[in-house]
């Protein structure tokens, strides 16, 4: 049996032998213009994996323009841009998106999304009930059919923002990746980051930051690897049973 779980154990250290790294990040702080995108931040996408710009298809309404900031570093979008029910899936509107593309001959294995959520106010906001922001991730591994998951916020005091970045109510969000749908992925996935809200209250500025995904980049085995790993089980399986026999 010992031997049968050391062939294992050396069966799996051939498939896979890295943990988590980062595999883009989307921090905002290169931005010099004013732009409807945001590249990757310089040095946070591995090798064998190309990471697309992270641009938003939220509309401008009612004068509000959203988009990314360059002198607080982050998304933004006023309230009255955004949708107060889950968008209906297949909405082409009210969603952040980008795309990540592993090179032929490797493999990506997906752990999580993490990102921070926030809102600021133009004048002080205090209300029992409260304004909610949520999102909710998509991807294109199902045809963007499915939530993977949704996450929201609720904010019943938002203090003046009086342009000082620490005004911004912040709640960090964790998206688990770690599902058998998300790994083993080859070519290229899209994730659509869905926003919606509350209330149309002018006064209020949802916002976005320090987005970043996590997993692995490994090369996919050979089939002589899985011919070796085969091989590897049987001469265990081989010796378990003679050993039985004496």
């Amino acid at each position: 049996m010992g031997f049968l779980v050391a062939a294992a154990v050396a069966a799996s250290a051939l498939v896979s032998s890295s943990s988590a790294q980062t595999l883009v990040t989307y921090m905002f702080g290169d931005q010099s213009t004013a732009s409807a995108l945001q590249a990757p931040d310089a040095g946070s996408v591995p090798g064998n994996v190309t990471a697309g710009n992270l641009t938003h298809t939220v509309p401008t309404v009612s004068g509000q323009t959203p988009g990314f900031s360059t002198t607080f570093d982050m998304f933004f979008a006023n309230a009255a841009t955004l949708a107060n029910s889950q968008p209906a899936i297949g909405a082409t509107q009210g969603y952040l998106t980008f795309t990540l593309t592993v090179a032929e001959g490797h493999q990506l294995n997906l752990s999580g999304l993490s990102f921070k959520l926030g809102v600021s106010a133009g004048t002080a906001y205090n209300d029992a009930t409260g304004y909610t922001t949520n999102a909710a991730l998509r991807t294109s591994l199902d045809g963007f059919s499915t939530n993977v998951a949704t996450v929201s916020e609720t904010f019943t005091s938002i203090p003046a923002f009086g342009s000082n970045a620490a005004n911004i109510m912040f709640a960090t969000k964790n998206i688990n990746l770690g599902a058998a749908a998300f790994q083993s992925i080859a070519g290229t996935v899209t994730f659509n980051l869905h926003l919606w809200d509350s209330s149309d209250l002018q006064n209020l500025t949802v916002r976005l930051d320090e987005i970043a995904l996590s997993g692995t980049v490994s090369a996919i085995p050979e089939p002589s690897t899985f011919a070796a790993l085969a091989g590897l089980v049987a001469v265990a399986a081989a010796g378990g049973a003679r050993r039985r026999r004496r």
